[in-house]
């Protein structure tokens, strides 16, 4: 039985921040609220089975002392620095606004994410298959956030999981429309980790040559590349990539979904069905050899983002169904 991992923490920022910053700090409520609606699910989240689907919610953020299983205690002790926050979420005038604002608005739901996705990972390893609504911050590294990210939510499920003895060799697939720098940072001299990356070359994270070069498979498009492009790619690169680095403990699925068409920041050209059908296919061939799967939202900054991931996640339950 999938799961379907959710908290109403997961919520960020505020009404206003659309303003300043064109990622939806709303997306993963109106996402579970359109799941809900279809599955049943109690508006709020909870904890319970209900038609194939097994609904988890964290129990609590993250503190820093867990966080240092991936980043500095210096880094951690700056984002008490609204400057340093600002920096990272791209929105300067959080530079001048008081950090107990800001822990409200962003840091904490950030604590409360890395908490959904390490309980993504151990849920996937439970039931084969598990959705977060919220995590994906592939560009935080040990020493600075940046790109939107202030704690590596991936690397920490990965470093805690083998501090438990529970996933030792972790296969990661990045499909967000940017290049994953901060995932790169953490595991540059981690082979057991595999990183395979198809992104925006054209876009940020611009000049980190040593970050590409990490990747087991680097996949560089052009701005403005189509979906058959992308796909004719991802049907060539990922079989190989699964197969070679097979058996695995643990795939990691980060799927971004500022692919899409008119997205303000991805600068792809891939169209809704065009993102439905990469989901799938990623999917379908890591269930296909019986891999557990964890699937990430990452990035997507349209309004209708949190529609492709309702789309994808109930495209998968269906096909788990099967």
């Amino acid at each position: 039985m999938p799961s379907l991992i959710y908290s109403p923490h997961f919520a960020m920022g505020f009404p206003g921040l659309r303003f300043l910053h064109p990622f939806d700090s709303y997306r993963a409520r109106r996402a579970y609220h359109e799941l809900a609606k279809l599955y049943g699910l109690p508006r709020d989240g909870g904890s319970m089975d209900v038609d194939g689907l097994s609904l988890r919610g964290p129990e609590g953020p993250v503190s820093d002392p867990q966080l240092q299983l991936v980043h500095s205690a210096e880094y951690l002790q700056t984002l008490r620095r609204s400057w340093v926050v600002a920096m990272a979420i791209e929105v300067w005038p959080f530079a001048f606004t008081p950090n107990a604002f800001l822990r409200w608005c962003l840091v904490t739901p950030m604590r409360w994410a890395v908490a959904g996705t390490l309980l993504t990972a151990r849920e996937a390893l439970r039931t084969g298959l598990a959705f977060s609504l919220t995590g994906g911050f592939h560009h935080a590294k040990p020493n600075r956030g940046e790109g939107f990210c202030l704690f590596n939510d991936i690397a920490y499920a990965i470093m805690a999981l083998r501090q438990e003895g529970l996933a030792q060799r972790v296969l990661y697939i990045d499909l967000d429309a940017h290049q994953g720098n901060g995932v790169c940072a953490v595991f540059l001299h981690d082979p057991s980790v595999k990183l395979f990356d198809i992104y925006n070359g054209d876009t940020y994270p611009f000049d980190e040559e040593w970050a590409r070069q990490r990747l087991d498979v680097s996949c560089p498009l052009e701005c403005g590349s189509d979906g058959p492009l992308y796909l004719g790619i991802l049907e060539r690169e990922l079989p190989i990539f699964l197969d070679c680095h097979s058996p695995a403990d643990l795939v990691i699925y980060n799927a971004g979904n500022d692919v899409v068409c008119g997205d303000r920041l991805g600068g792809l050209n891939l169209s809704p069905d065009d993102v439905l059908r990469r989901d799938t296919l990623v999917v379908s061939q890591v269930r296909q050899r019986g891999l557990p799967l964890a699937f990430l939202p990452s990035g997507g900054y349209t309004r209708d983002s949190y529609l492709l991931i309702t789309r994808t996640v109930q495209a998968a339950l269906a096909a788990e169904k099967g």
